[in-house]
């Protein structure tokens, strides 16, 4: 009996020492060549890994891929700046009639249709241009693109955005445009943040226009008893009187008439940047096949500290190791 307790004390010894080497964590051996560290933009660079890490991440060392700030978080300004807005046109005609517009440190009334009017191309900048769903003549609906304006303005520049609804003599008929979902939108070129502006809240009830434009003729529906998220842009439908100006010769608003407005939002400020923080791209997790290999392109010139953080992990802890290259990356 005592034999038997022995060999059976022995045996769960035994088992408890070869679980106990099993969840031991596996020696780490791990390395990193490159066959140079000087290449080009858009060079295809040939990562060799020798080793069998069971995890491996990999830092590019660019903006949000960078090792040195992977417990810190940092502020990166922005390099992109744009708006972008959702434009659909009913009764389409062959003109352009609408026009996108950027005011600079406008202190005007965005009531006035003369003081807008009169604003000079370096307070009211002309970015039509750059919206091809505003400039199609074909009557296309859908959501804008989203441009850069990056080089319109700058960090703390005070800025409006205006859109102007032009119905030309002497035609009789003009679009209707639905204009919504205005929204800003800025990258750090890691990470992104986008602001939906509220008709109502950042535009007024109605537009500035000229003297033939009925005043209240186009209107912002989120004012109505019964909201909805769009201002409606159209032409004067039939002849009415202009109880603002009975001179002689001008009694009605004529249909065929120049007809020219502006939709001008509040200000708002160019925003520097945000905080972001930078994270590993892992590569390899426990459950892949060996990596023997890994490829990578850079997009910008400089110079980067390349990280690939290999790990061994089991119940009992973990062993880590980093291998650095510094690599030239040249236009």
């Amino acid at each position: 009996m005592k034999r038997k307790f022995l060999f059976y004390l022995m045996s769960l010894i035994m088992l408890i020492t070869s679980c106990d080497n099993v969840l031991d964590v596996e020696k780490l051996d791990f390395d990193v060549q490159v066959e140079k560290t000087t290449y080009k933009v858009g060079e295809n660079i040939l990562f060799k890994l020798q080793g069998e890490p069971r995890y491996i991440n990999f830092f590019s060392g660019e903006v949000g891929n960078d090792y040195d700030y992977l417990n810190n978080s940092r502020y990166v300004k922005n390099n992109f700046f744009s708006f972008y807005f959702t434009l659909q046109y009913q009764y389409p005609t062959t003109e352009q009639q609408v026009e996108v517009f950027l005011l600079k440190d406008f202190d005007g009334d965005r009531s006035d249709y003369n003081v807008i009017s009169n604003l000079g191309s370096d307070k009211k900048i002309d970015v039509t241009n750059r919206y091809p769903l505003v400039t199609a003549r074909n009557g296309e609906s859908g959501i804008s693109n989203k441009p850069n304006l990056m080089d319109l303005v700058k960090p703390g520049d005070k800025f409006n955005i205006a859109i102007r609804y032009r119905k030309r003599a002497p035609n009789t008929a003009g679009a209707t445009i639905w204009f919504s979902n205005l929204k800003l939108y800025y990258s750090n070129g890691v990470n992104s943040s986008e602001t939906a502006l509220s008709l109502k809240n950042d535009f007024l009830q109605y537009c500035a226009c000229n003297e033939n434009k009925i005043p209240t003729r186009s209107e912002n529906r989120s004012y109505n008893t019964a909201p909805t998220q769009y201002i409606i842009m159209w032409p004067n439908t039939t002849a009415t009187v202009n109880t603002a100006n009975t001179a002689a010769g001008y009694t009605k608003y004529s249909v065929a008439s120049e007809q020219d407005e502006y939709w001008v939002t509040k200000q708002y400020t160019v925003e520097d940047g945000f905080e972001i923080k930078d994270w590993s791209k892992p590569i390899k997790s426990y459950t892949d096949p060996k990596l023997t290999f890994y490829n990578y392109v850079y997009q910008n010139p400089g110079t980067y500290k390349v990280v690939f953080e290999a790990k061994n992990a089991s119940a009992k802890g973990m062993k880590s190791l980093t291998k650095e290259v510094i690599l030239t990356i040249t236009e």
